[in-house]
């Protein structure tokens, strides 16, 4: 049983920032270009930059730009996941080379955690281990001290002076909930049980907070308002956090009124990006249905194109009346309440206009994230259109 290592791999972001340090650019130039990037992503697009007001004709920037395209995906580094293993019935050294680690008596694995998947190795990962430390030292205090043996599996549930220690905040250490958001937030949700803490840590997200979820969530849950339900289908999936959409399940709930055929699918792998999802479901770059939130005027709009597919500007300003704009990441999850890399037009929070680009009539079936990093959809490209009310466009580059 060994540690498994994580490759971690150049985006665009930081591709351009190596390299731009390296041609010895200055680094208000440099950040001033990568502020047009999203962190995730994995695409350097010149009508993207533009909008920074560089000078994207000059030799050293041009220079700078193609070298960066070429080290994205490129990996950079390979660090130690201190709490993934891996399992084998056999010698492991005999499977994949091992090598020492920084920690004393710890060994490391030279293969990235995406190859242990591909050869089906099993791996475990164990999260939360600083308080999964403090929780076993606390249980062998109790027995020394006490006499009280336990276990995790034997700690009693649902314990009234514990929750009354997390309606008053009393939670510095406490994981999930230690936070000072969330230690502003326990006063006003005043949890009693298990499942309403799990609303706890959900609520204090950017998606609810910027979304309005939030104090219509509180009104209802003082009484102060009743549930209300978008439509009489939708009541048994938002019944618990009444009626207000707080958990990833929107785009669930939407399948499951519109399309109940349509399940979207969960990996294991990250589908944030196209190449990632291309990979992780094995398909075509251009049929992974990227989902661009863009601003044209004052209005926000949805345009959902190939994932090969880049903007034509002097197309989508011929079609919306002005040149778009790529929302920043904050107003995205906000407009959509689907985190960067896992936005897609299903369980929308608000009204928004959706576009389909002609791009995606290439292909038989297209496959749109699910409002996660690790989920997707298959269906067709006129369904995906009737689904979500979309109007046809051809704002794509030849």
């Amino acid at each position: 049983m060994e540690t498994h290592g994580l490759c971690t791999r150049y985006r665009a972001k930081g591709a351009l920032r190596d390299v731009g340090k390296v041609m010895g650019l200055p680094e208000d130039l440099i950040s001033q270009l990568s502020k047009q990037i999203w962190g995730w992503s994995s695409q350097m697009d010149d009508d993207t930059l533009a909008s920074s007001g560089v000078d994207l004709t000059d030799r050293s920037i041009r220079l700078t730009l193609d070298l960066a395209r070429c080290l994205i995906g490129v990996p950079r580094h390979l660090s130690q996941h201190p709490g993934g293993f891996v399992l084998t019935r056999d010698r492991l050294d005999e499977l994949v080379p091992i090598e020492p680690a920084a920690m004393e008596k710890r060994q490391t694995i030279e293969w990235d955690k995406d190859d242990i998947d591909a050869l089906k190795f099993m791996k475990v990962d164990v999260l939360a281990l600083g308080m999964l430390t403090c929780m076993k030292k606390g249980l062998d205090l109790l027995a020394e001290h006490k006499g009280q043996h336990f276990t995790l599996q034997t700690i009693p549930a649902e314990d009234p002076r514990t929750y009354a220690m997390i309606r008053k905040a009393d939670t510095i250490g406490v994981f999930q909930i230690e936070s000072r958001a969330q230690m502003s937030m326990l006063p006003r949700l005043k949890p009693r049980t298990f499942y309403d803490l799990v609303i706890e840590v959900a609520i204090v997200r950017p998606g609810p907070i910027q979304g309005d979820m939030v104090h219509p969530f509180l009104r209802r849950r003082e009484g102060l308002e009743g549930p209300d339900y978008p439509t009489p289908e939708l009541e048994e999936v938002l019944k618990r956090t009444l009626g207000v959409p707080l958990f990833q399940e929107s785009v669930q709930a939407f399948f499951e009124v519109n399309a109940p055929d349509i399940k979207p699918v969960v990996l294991t792998d990250s589908t944030a990006t196209v190449a990632e999802a291309a990979k992780a479901l094995g398909v075509q770059d251009g049929q992974i249905a990227k989902t661009l939130a863009l601003k044209v005027g004052d209005e926000r709009i949805l345009v959902v194109m190939a994932g090969t597919g880049r903007l034509d500007n002097r197309k989508t300003k011929d079609t919306f009346g002005n040149r778009p704009r790529m929302l920043p990441a904050e107003e995205v999850q906000e407009l959509t309440s689907h985190p960067v890399g896992g936005v897609c037009p299903f369980g929308l929070p608000q009204p928004v206009r959706v576009f389909c680009d002609i791009s995606l009539r290439a292909f038989d079936v297209v496959w749109p994230a699910a409002g996660d990093r690790n989920s997707s959809v298959c269906l067709t490209p006129d369904r995906l259109a009737d689904l979500v009310g979309a109007e046809w466009v051809d704002v794509s580059q030849e």
